[in-house]
C-alpha cells in the first residue's frame, strides 16, 4: 500500500484500525495476530488518510 493512500483503495481491516486511530478519546490502537506478519500487515493502516468526511460516512454507517 502506497504512503498516504486514501480511504477509497483502503482494504478494510486497515479503514477500521485508521477509523480508531482517529476517532477522538482513543488514544492507543493495539492490534493482535499469531504471527509477526499479521502485526506488520496492521501497521499498514497509519497510511490510510482519513478526512472529516469519511470519519462521518463511516460513523453514519455504524449508527444504522
Amino acid at each position: 500500500m502506497p504512503s498516504g493512500e486514501n480511504s477509497i483503495s483502503a482494504l478494510l481491516k486497515h479503514l477500521a484500525l485508521a477509523w480508531l486511530l482517529n476517532k477522538e478519546g482513543i488514544d492507543t490502537v493495539i492490534p493482535g495476530g499469531k504471527r509477526a506478519a499479521q502485526i506488520r500487515e496492521s501497521v499498514r493502516a497509519v497510511d490510510v488518510l482519513l478526512n472529516e468526511q469519511d470519519m462521518k460516512q463511516i460513523e453514519s454507517i455504524l449508527e444504522d
